[in-house]
């Protein structure tokens, strides 16, 4: 009995060590709890339910993709994001901090979301996604642009990756699909250092041709006769994967309002990124969309 219980340690340790273990990914999420009677603790803990439930809405996207996600949110909603626990393998506190003045708890943390058992749910929704290698992309999630954009929110000292769930990148990716372009899916749990090479490393592992890389940030201005107000940049460059060469230089700014609510510098940002969509919309429609077949060259 012993040895039978010795060998079947030693079987799982080597399992493991063979990469049998239950595959993960790993995002680095913020979470962000309301403070109501000056409970820290529930505000804590809901900042991090939040920030799980960005971790896995990040790894439902990588294997979804936009558009399925967008036709199953709803199922989505009640049937995963509304329980993240189940689908999290581990997490660590990066940083955390009550927010006082803004009456909020803010976490960032580093969340593995188990693979497996999230492809397991959404076989119920696509079979297609049972077959799918936990370790890379489909295929045909290759597409023919990426994004990388910073943001540096009120409060912040230095600007953040916000991966998927940058108001900027939330507002180019929802723009410019609308309009037709083909965005492409980076690899899960990507870390991103912020600098362009970095970026233009992740967009040739995943076989984009285009890829706009920038920097996002807001700041608050006082003035005596206007009040309040909330100023977003955004610096944009379009950039030739393979090459590296800058295909087109963007800056987008807008002004909110500081008054209005804690969302101003969302929206702030989010106003900023769309004033830029028109401008790359003229160099995109040609860069990203296929090529008609030259009629005089048909037979």
């Amino acid at each position: 009995m012993r040895k039978t219980i010795i060998g079947l340690i030693l079987l799982l340790v080597s399992a493991a060590s063979n990469g049998f273990a239950a595959p993960s990914w790993t995002y680095q999420v913020e979470g962000v709890g309301a403070i109501v009677s000056a409970d820290q603790a529930a505000a804590r803990q809901q900042a991090v339910r939040v920030a799980l439930r960005e971790a896995l809405q990040e790894a439902v996207l990588s294997v979804l993709g936009t558009d399925a996600v967008v036709a199953n949110i709803h199922v989505l909603n009640e049937r995963l994001y509304a329980e993240p626990w189940p689908y999290i393998a581990s997490y660590r506190v990066l940083w955390e901090y009550p927010d006082a003045p803004g009456k909020v708890y803010r976490v960032r943390l580093a969340a593995e979301v188990a693979s497996t058992k999230v492809r397991q749910a959404l076989a119920v929704l696509d079979p297609s996604v049972a077959a799918v290698d936990p370790g890379r992309l489909p295929e045909d999630d290759a597409g023919r642009l990426a994004i990388l954009i910073t943001e540096r929110h009120l409060g912040q000292a230095t600007s953040t990756w916000w991966a998927e769930r940058g108001v900027v990148t939330r507002t180019l990716r929802s723009q410019l699909t609308e309009r037709g372009v083909r965005i492409g899916e980076l690899e899960p749990g990507l870390h991103w250092d912020g600098t362009e090479g970095a970026a233009l490393k992740a967009a040739r592992e995943a076989e984009v041709a285009i890829l706009l890389v920038g920097h996002a940030g807001v700041q608050q201005i006082y003035n005596a006769l206007s009040g309040s107000t909330v100023h977003a940049t955004l610096q944009l460059r379009v950039l030739d994967t393979p090459t590296g060469g800058v295909l087109a230089q963007e800056r987008g700014e807008a002004n909110v309002n500081g008054t209005q609510s804690g969302q101003a510098g969302a929206l702030a940002l989010e106003q900023a990124a769309r004033t830029v969509v028109p401008r790359l919309m003229a160099f995109l429609s040609a860069a990203v969309q296929p090529t008609p077949p030259d009629s005089a060259a048909t037979p």
